[in-house]
């Protein structure tokens, strides 16, 4: 036995009960041995000594964990008593090895808060239902990829004459829209124009998402159409409150890119677009690009103009997204086989649904 083995000895004898001096003793001397590895003999037998003292206080006192007991009864195992018991001893290690706890301490910060990362964007991305839409379970993102290169998740466009086609016949759906985003110079009378997020829209979009308007109505396929008036605009209810406050909105006007544009209604619920993670405040019909980012009008119908890239559906009762999968691809063979320029291309495209609008589109 070794000289500090014989002073912990010799003090427990002393002031330990005799009932519990060999079990206690040795945890004493089990833990100072792993002490002795990490912070070295000397402060380890300097802790055996705190472990009796404190011991003998706690049994003395009343306080903290009691070492006597009856001798004649058994002792029964509790479970909250062994949780204290673990609990107060992490404590007095964490509080002897200060340096230990802050890495500790800050591994954990560290985990907890990626967790919390996580969970965040998941809640953002997936979980979290669309604000504003209605029945999504029915809803979809549609994409079009390249069968060249699958495992890019990037769309790829169609021209908006094939999207009228592929709308047409889309019996695998009640509701057919393209969307994308544009940031635009929005001023209402006289305040300095702000930076908002625009979303402009093609077919059936409203409708695909099941939103409702608050006031007014909301952009309908016809709205979005060619030859219809393109400066009209439906506003998120956060930008109406921004912009008019307790002020009428519906059938004001407003300045985007200093061009004025008539406000049909508000969309209810929150809606902030198709995607959760892009924060639409307004939305505009697709011919607009024409008049507000001076868009060459001969092109925006052309063929060579594939702009529309991120489509939303509300799928009828009774399709699979198998089915509907099988009857895109027929419908882009029918338009590649009625315009021969455009089969090559259409051809190359993979149809890839998102149901219920759980899977961010981007």
């Amino acid at each position: 036995m070794s000289f500090g083995e014989r002073v912990l000895l010799a003090v427990s004898s002393r002031v330990l009960p005799t009932e519990d001096r060999e079990v206690s003793l040795g945890d004493v001397l089990e833990l100072r041995a792993v002490r002795a590895e990490r912070v070295g003999r000397l402060r380890a037998f300097a802790l055996a000594l705190a472990d009796i003292v404190a011991s003998t206080w706690s049994r003395r006192t009343g306080r903290g964990p009691q070492w006597r007991r009856p001798p004649s009864t058994r002792p029964r195992w509790s479970p909250v008593a062994d949780v204290l018991s673990d609990v107060r001893v992490a404590v007095r290690s964490l509080l002897r090895e200060p340096g230990f706890t802050a890495v500790t301490v800050a591994t954990l910060a560290l985990g907890l808060g990626a967790v919390a990362s996580v969970f965040g964007m998941a809640n953002q991305f997936i979980l979290r239902p669309l604000p504003g839409a209605g029945g999504i379970e029915d809803v979809a993102y549609l994409r079009l990829l390249s069968r060249e290169s699958p495992n890019a998740w990037n769309g790829q466009g169609i021209a908006a004459l094939d999207f009228d086609a592929l709308r047409r016949d889309a019996d695998f759906a009640s509701a057919v829209a393209s969307y994308g985003y544009s940031p635009m110079q929005v001023a209402h009378g006289d305040e300095r124009p702000r930076r908002v997020n625009v979303e402009l829209i093609y077919g059936d979009y409203f409708e695909a998402l099941g939103a409702r308007p608050s006031e007014g109505r909301l952009l309908t396929a016809e709205d979005a159409s060619f030859g219809a008036d393109p400066l009209v605009a439906v506003l998120s209810e956060g930008l109406r409150a921004e912009l008019f406050g307790e002020n009428e909105a519906v059938g004001a006007t407003l300045r985007v890119n200093g061009v004025a544009v008539r406000i049909l209604g508000v969309a209810a619920g929150g809606l902030q677009g198709a995607e959760r993670n892009r924060g639409a405040e307004m939305w505009l019909p697709h011919p607009s690009l024409v008049p507000l980012l001076s868009f060459p009008e001969d092109r925006i119908l052309s063929r060579n103009s594939v702009m529309h890239d991120d489509l939303v559906v509300r799928m009828n009762d009774g399709w699979t997204v198998e089915r509907a999968t099988e009857r895109v691809r027929a419908l882009l063979d029918g338009i590649g086989a009625a315009v021969p320029e455009q089969a090559e291309y259409l051809g190359g495209l993979e149809p890839v649904f998102f149901p219920g609008l759980h899977t961010p589109s981007g």
